[in-house]
C-alpha cells in the first residue's frame, strides 16, 4: 500500500513507496531499498508526533541495543530450565520474572511465569490455568464445567481466549465509569451450580478505553463471606499491572506525590488471586508487543512434556519465544531502576491532570477515573480525530497519557479542539496551518490521516438513530433504468455550507461510459429524496460524517445522496452493483448500510485495479456501519444477495459521492 503523508513543522513531502512484492522480478537495488525505509522511518516519525489515543508508550531509545540484531534470540522452552539451544535470553528472562514477582508480593521462589508475546497470549495462559485448576478441584466423579465471568469493559482478547478455550462465560454490567458491578457479579455466581460450574473471575485493572479499574478487594470480601471456596481470579492488569505498584511506591517513599485518593488499588499476590497478565510495551514501552504472565507454581496443574529436540520442558503456549523481549524489558528496567520508573508513573498521572484542565478550558465535557491514564472527552470532529490516532467509543473519544505524551502535545490538541468548537465543529475550510502545500489533483490535501490516496475507512456511526430513517425507505420507486424490478432508487443532491446542509435543485444524474459500463453516457432522471429525511438530523449526522473525510480529498462541498433499496428472493438475486467492479468518477465514496433483513451475501470489496486477483478488504457492512473510499485510488464492488426465506431479502443503503456526479441536460427520451 503506497501512504503519503505531510510533515506539519517543514512540510516536507513524505513518500512511502508500493511494497509489494509479487511483481518483483528480480531485487531491488540498494539505493531502492533505502528509499523505501526512508520513507517508512519519516512516516512512522510523523504519526509519533501526534500519537495520542493508544495505551502505548513511544518514550524508549533502544539504539544500545542495535548490536544484538545479528542474532537470533530464541527462548525456546521454559525460562527455568536450561535447553540445547544456545542462543537464548533466559539468563535475562528469569531476573525480569523476579523482578516482577517481587513487585506483585509472590512469595521467594514460589511463582512462575515467563515473557509473552504480548497481552492476548498472557490472558489465555491465565484462562487455561485456571480452567484445569478449576477442574482438578474437583472430588467428584465428574469434572467440573467453570463459568468465567467478566465485566463488559473486559478487553476482547478475552471473549477470543474464552471461545478458543470453550469455557462458558457470562458478562457482568460494569458502572458508568467501566468498573465491574459487583453485586451483579455475585448475583450472578451465586444463582449458578458453584460445584458443578466454579467460577473464573476476570478482574481487569486498566479497561481499554476508560481506565476503570475493578475492585478486586470486594470481589474477595464478598466470596469469603458467602463462604465460596473454590473460584480461580485471572487479573488482566495489561495496562496498570506496572503502573498502579510504582505509585504505591511512591506514598509508600513519600515521594510528594499528590493523588487524588489515598487508596490504590491492591491486585496482587496479598490477595488469593491466581495468575496475573501485563505488558511490558505499555508502561515500560518497548518497539514490539510484549508482556509477562506471572502465577504461584500451586496453581500449577498442567502436565508439562520434556521435548528432547530443544532440551527443555514445554511449558509456555508458544515454542519459540522472542529473545529479544527480555534483553529490552531488562535493559528498561535497568536504566531507570525503582526510583525512576517510580517518578515515570507520577509523570504520567500529572499531564492527564493536565489534560483534563486543558480540555475543560477548550469548552468540552472530560473526565477521566481516579489514578486513570485515560482523558474521555466528547468526540471531535474527523480530523481530529485522524490527527491524533484517538480511539473512539460512540461519542466519546480519549487520548492516553503515557510517555511521550507532553504538555506540549496537550497544549497542541487543545488548540485543534477549540478551533473545532469556536467554527461549531464543521468547517468548511479546515484550519489554514493544516492545510500543507503538497498539491494532488489540484486539490489540497490536509495533513491528517486519512490519505485521499491511498486510505478507506470503516466505522460504526453509533450516533445515528437507524430507526429513524428506516421509513423513508417503504415506499421507493423502481429504478426505471435495471430490468428485473430489484432495485429501488431515489437520488438527490446538496451542499454542505459550514454546519448547514442546503439542498440543490433538481438535477440528472450522468456517468461516463468509462466508469460504468452498464449505464454509462445515459444521463438518468430518479425521483428526489423525501425533503423530511433531508431536514432528518440523524440524515444530516450521517452527511456530515462523511463530509469530514470527502473534504480531505477534494475542492467539491457537493454530495450526491443514492438512496437505494435492492430486493432479493429465493430464486432470484439482487445486484446491489450490476455493472461490476466499479469507479464512481469522484473523489470520495461513502457506502452506509442502513437495513439488511433476511439475506445472504452483499460482501462489499475493494480492489487495487479492475483486473486485480484478491481484494484489498472485503466486508459485509453492517447496520449503522459506514465505508469511506477513495475512489480515485479503488475500484467496489458488492456481491449479489439472496433471501434467506420465502420472504424478500432487502438490502437499504445510502451511497454518498462527492462531487455529485450532476448535469443540467434533460435526460433523452
Amino acid at each position: 500500500m503506497s501512504v503519503i503523508s505531510d510533515e506539519l513543522q517543514d512540510k516536507k513531502k513524505i513518500v512511502l513507496e508500493d511494497f509489494s512484492l509479487v511483481n518483483q522480478s528480480k531485487k531491488l537495488e540498494r539505493h531502492e531499498i533505502k528509499s523505501h525505509m526512508d520513507g517508512l522511518k519519516e512516516y512512522f516519525r510523523d504519526q509519533k508526533s501526534h500519537f495520542a489515543g493508544y495505551q502505548v508508550n513511544a518514550d524508549f531509545d533502544y539504539s544500545a541495543l542495535s548490536d544484538f540484531l545479528e542474532f537470533h534470540i530464541n527462548n525456546v522452552g521454559d525460562p527455568f530450565v536450561a535447553g540445547t539451544y544456545g542462543i537464548h535470553s533466559r539468563m535475562m528472562e528469569r531476573p525480569i520474572i523476579e523482578f516482577f514477582a517481587k513487585l506483585f508480593h509472590a512469595k521467594e521462589k514460589d511463582y512462575w511465569g515467563y515473557v509473552t508475546s504480548g497481552g492476548t497470549e498472557a490472558n489465555m495462559y491465565g484462562l487455561y490455568t485456571g480452567r484445569v485448576f478449576l477442574e482438578s478441584e474437583s472430588t467428584s466423579s465428574v469434572s467440573p464445567k467453570p463459568i468465567a465471568y467478566f465485566s463488559e469493559e473486559t478487553h476482547y482478547s478475552i471473549r477470543k481466549a474464552l471461545r478458543m478455550l470453550a469455557i462458558d462465560s457470562e458478562i457482568i454490567s460494569s458502572t458508568p465509569k467501566g468498573s465491574i458491578k459487583v453485586s451483579k457479579l455475585m448475583d450472578a455466581i451465586l444463582q449458578s451450580d458453584i460445584d458443578a460450574n466454579p467460577p473464573l473471575i476476570v478482574v481487569t485493572m486498566g479497561t481499554s478505553f476508560k481506565c476503570a479499574y475493578d475492585d478486586l478487594e470486594e470481589i474477595v470480601k464478598q466470596l469469603r463471606q458467602h463462604h465460596i471456596e473454590k473460584f480461580y481470579i485471572h487479573v488482566d492488569a495489561a495496562l496498570s499491572g506496572l503502573f498502579l505498584p510504582f505509585l504505591e511506591v511512591s506514598q509508600e517513599n513519600d515521594h510528594d506525590a499528590k493523588l487524588s485518593t489515598n487508596k490504590i488499588p491492591i491486585f496482587d499476590f496479598r490477595l488469593p488471586i491466581g495468575s496475573i497478565a501485563v505488558s511490558g510495551h505499555k508502561f515500560i514501552g518497548t518497539p514490539f508487543p510484549c508482556a509477562i504472565f506471572m502465577t504461584l507454581k500451586g496453581n500449577m496443574r498442567h502436565e508439562w512434556e520434556k521435548i528432547d529436540y530443544v532440551g527443555s520442558l514445554d511449558s509456555t503456549m508458544s515454542g519459540s519465544r522472542n529473545g529479544l523481549a527480555p534483553i529490552f524489558l531488562w535493559y528498561a528496567i535497568a536504566t531507570k531502576g525503582f526510583s525512576g520508573l517510580t517518578k515515570y508513573a507520577l509523570k504520567m498521572l500529572e499531564t492527564a491532570d493536565y489534560a483534563v484542565q486543558r480540555i475543560t478550558d477548550a469548552g468540552l465535557n472530560v473526565w477521566k477515573n481516579d489514578l486513570g491514564l485515560s482523558v474521555i472527552f466528547d468526540r471531535p470532529p474527523e480530523w481530529i480525530v485522524r490527527k491524533w490516532s484517538l480511539a473512539t467509543v460512540g461519542n466519546m473519544s480519549h487520548i492516553f497519557t503515557m510517555g511521550h505524551v507532553t504538555h506540549e502535545m496537550i497544549d497542541e490538541l487543545t488548540q485543534d479542539l477549540q478551533q473545532a468548537r469556536q467554527t461549531g465543529l464543521r468547517k468548511e475550510q479546515l484550519p489554514s496551518h493544516h492545510v500543507p502545500a503538497l498539491t494532488m489533483d489540484a486539490t489540497n490535501i490536509p495533513s491528517v490521516n486519512f490519505n485521499c490516496r491511498t486510505d478507506y475507512a470503516l466505522e460504526h456511526v453509533n450516533s445515528i438513530d437507524l430507526k429513524k430513517l428506516e421509513p423513508f425507505f417503504e415506499d421507493m420507486p423502481a429504478d426505471a433504468y435495471l430490468e428485473g424490478g430489484y432495485r429501488f432508487r431515489r437520488f438527490s443532491h446538496i451542499e454542505v455550507v459550514g454546519d448547514r446542509i442546503h439542498r440543490l435543485p433538481h438535477g440528472y444524474l450522468f456517468q461516463s461510459q468509462d466508469y460504468n459500463p452498464l449505464l454509462g453516457d445515459v444521463v438518468r432522471d430518479y425521483p428526489e429524496c423525501d425533503q423530511a429525511l433531508i431536514d432528518l438530523p440523524d440524515f444530516q449526522k450521517l452527511i456530515f460524517e462523511f463530509f469530514e473525510f470527502a473534504r480531505l480529498c477534494t475542492t467539491s462541498n457537493k454530495i450526491g445522496v443514492h438512496q437505494i433499496r435492492t430486493i432479493a428472493r429465493m430464486d432470484h438475486v439482487g445486484h446491489p452493483a450490476p455493472e461490476g467492479r466499479h469507479q464512481d468518477g469522484v473523489d470520495t465514496i461513502g457506502i452506509f448500510c442502513l437495513r439488511r433483513h433476511n439475506i445472504e451475501g452483499a460482501e462489499t470489496s475493494l480492489f487495487k485495479s479492475k483486473d486485480s486477483e484478491q481484494p484489498v478488504m472485503t466486508k459485509i457492512l453492517n447496520p449503522g456501519e459506514l465505508l469511506v473510499v477513495s475512489d480515485r485510488q479503488y475500484f467496489h464492488y458488492t456481491s449479489p444477495t439472496r433471501a434467506l426465506s420465502t420472504e424478500n431479502g432487502i438490502r437499504d443503503v445510502f451511497v454518498l459521492t462527492c462531487p455529485d456526479l450532476v448535469t443540467t441536460e434533460l435526460p433523452k427520451r
